[in-house]
């Protein structure tokens, strides 16, 4: 096994999209899953249509970042219904014990 590189987040695209649609990927949130990988928030295009992607992705050999192979990526227009579902489930977590948060939904420690 070679040594591990620390990980380097990638940049937060710092502006909206040009409304062609030009600027995509927009990586919105990432954080360390582990050693090797990020999970990433981001806005793509697949097929000509506009979708958000949660995706592991981890570093080759060559330091480039690559997808996993899992992950969730549905059309933009499921966003608000996901980000709903997403505070239920923190809700959910927090009211069993699953997970602990700050008022601001952040995780501690």
């Amino acid at each position: 096994m070679g040594k591990r590189r620390p990980i380097e987040m990638q940049s937060i695209s710092p502006s909206s999209p040009k409304p062609d649609g030009s600027r995509f990927p927009i990586i919105v949130a990432e954080w360390r899953r582990d050693d090797r990988e990020v999970i990433r928030v981001s806005f793509d295009r697949f097929n000509g249509r506009k979708v958000v992607d949660v995706r592991a992705w981890w570093r080759d050999s060559d330091d480039r970042w690559k997808p996993c192979r899992g992950g969730l990526t549905v059309a933009i227009r499921h966003l608000p219904d996901l980000a709903a579902g997403l505070v239920k489930a923190l809700s959910v977590a927090h009211d069993l014990k699953l997970v602990e948060c700050n008022e601001g939904g952040q995780r501690q420690g």
